[in-house]
């Protein structure tokens, strides 16, 4: 007895078929994977437009103006401090918060910064500091940290820092 043999057309509608699946599996996992939910201590920048996303980048590059993790929550919540960046998955027509990330300014000493009017940066790095709306003169890895005039604090409990903002005049 002979087994019979697949023809092209077969295989070709069993190749088609599989990478259809494939790609069916692919867009329901991207539909249903919850975001990736930042780290406390990471540092990162918000993207996107119309729907937010973030990337994590080097807390010590000076260069770019970015977000520390301050503490992550379970669900929708409110942050004592800075802003809240809430991780969101949609299944269907609902929309649910998984994490609520409260995110404060991660300043570098020395550099100086913009306010800026966008929905995801308050402050942008500036090298042309006569331009700029203040400069960061000094860390302090406390919460009730003082500063040398004309420089003022602002302090942040979590985590526990002061930066020493001088306004540019």
């Amino acid at each position: 007895m002979t087994q019979p043999r697949l023809s092209r057309v077969s295989i070709a509608a069993i190749v088609v078929a599989v990478a259809v699946l494939l790609a069916a599996g692919f867009f329901v996992y991207q539909r249903l994977a919850p975001a990736a939910v930042p780290s406390v201590g990471e540092c990162i920048t918000i993207t996107g437009e119309d729907e937010l996303d973030h990337e994590v980048v080097d807390c010590d590059d000076a260069s770019t103006y970015s977000y520390l993790v301050a503490e992550v929550h379970d669900g929708s919540a409110d942050c004592a401090e800075g802003i809240s960046y809430e991780l969101q998955s949609t299944r269907g027509d609902t929309t649910t918060t998984d994490k609520t990330a409260c995110l404060v300014p991660q300043f570098a000493e020395g550099s100086c910064y913009t306010i800026v009017d966008d929905s995801l940066s308050l402050y942008a790095v500036t090298t042309d500091c006569a331009a700029a709306d203040f400069v960061v003169d000094s860390v302090v890895n406390n919460n009730n940290g003082s500063c040398v005039s004309p420089a003022e604090p602002w302090n942040l409990t979590s985590p526990a820092r002061t930066y020493c903002i001088r306004l540019v005049t």
